[in-house]
């Protein structure tokens, strides 16, 4: 059974929400904040996504403790959190089940030699919502087909190589920030780069092409658990660019596995057929969707999760 790190109760910074003074936190990043909570058997962290209207629960004391629920809810609330999501071992997924969590996707081997099962619990949607299950691509004479059969036929028969080359270089503070102001300012980006662990190693890789091509893709790396989190940060414009983000996709994926790590898992939303189509030509699979995850003007998505195996645990 694995914890994400010894729990200490944070002394760096303090802040009181709404006259409550059980929480303390570090303070926040630009990608969101990190709050504990001790209260009596509970020791809690959240991972706070400050500008996606979500929060992860890191549960340092696993079991039923009463309040559990209670302690979630009314931090959730005081944040004006939408979603609340957990990643457990198969074996802690029960008591989360009971609390009214729902299961909603594996990350493979997540955990180096255990898979992390993904749990969540939509407290408010605070706005307008789009299930994926009701997104469907509409067709002239045929049945609608679901975004992720859609994106099946996209790539299905073609292959990566003999596209334009995809040059992947480690990305500097400053293409960081251009890359997100740009994808803002256009309307395209899909994430901000939000954490999605505590203890990691955060960079990016600037994926570029001759053309304009120019990707940016969020690396978060738990060397403990083996595992990275990738996040493209914008969408492919047309097929070819559905091969050019999966190429780009691939090279990073070849250098984490020469750096021993063992598996690779991604989050997009649902609706976005290019960028499925991408994770497939990628070679990573789909094994769950995450219910109202992501929050876009206002408006409240699902999520897709994606798995790569990368290689084997030591």
């Amino acid at each position: 059974m694995h914890r994400e790190g010894k729990f200490m109760e944070a002394s760096l910074f303090h802040r009181k929400f709404r006259n409550e003074d059980e929480f303390e936190a570090p303070g926040p990043s630009r990608e969101g904040t990190e709050v504990h909570l001790q209260e009596g058997e509970l020791a809690l962290c959240f991972l706070v996504d400050d500008e996606g209207s979500s929060m992860r629960v890191i549960d340092f004391r696993a079991g039923p403790q009463p309040g559990k629920l209670e302690a979630v809810q009314r931090f959730a609330e005081m944040q004006g959190i939408a979603r609340v999501f957990v990643v457990v071992e198969r074996e802690e997924a029960a008591t989360w089940l009971k609390l009214g969590f729902e299961k909603e996707a594996v990350l493979p081997a997540f955990y180096k030699r255990s898979d992390g099962h993904v749990l969540g619990l939509v407290l408010s949607s605070g706005g307008p919502q789009e299930s994926s299950t009701r997104i469907r691509i509409r067709r002239v004479g045929a049945e609608p087909v679901s975004p992720l059969e859609a994106a099946r036929r996209l790539v299905r028969g073609k292959k990566l190589e003999g596209g334009t080359p995809v040059k992947v270089a480690v990305a500097r503070d400053k293409d960081i920030e251009r890359a997100l102001t740009v994808a803002r300012g256009t309307g395209r980006a899909v994430t901000h780069l939000a954490p999605f662990s505590r203890d990691v190693e955060r960079g990016a890789r600037l994926c570029t092409a001759r053309g304009g091509f120019s990707v940016l893709v969020g690396v978060e790396v738990q060397r403990c658990f083996g595992s990275v989190f990738l996040e493209p940060l914008v969408p492919p414009r047309g097929e070819k660019e559905i091969f050019m983000i999966a190429s780009a996709l691939e090279q990073i994926c070849s250098e984490l596995r020469k750096d021993g790590l063992v598996s690779a898992f991604a989050l997009t939303p649902t609706h976005l057929v290019e960028l499925s189509a991408s994770m497939l030509a990628a070679g990573f699979r789909p094994t769950g969707e995450l219910r109202e995850h992501l929050l876009e003007n206002g408006q409240h998505y699902s999520a897709t999760a994606w798995s790569k195996k990368l290689g084997e645990p030591d």
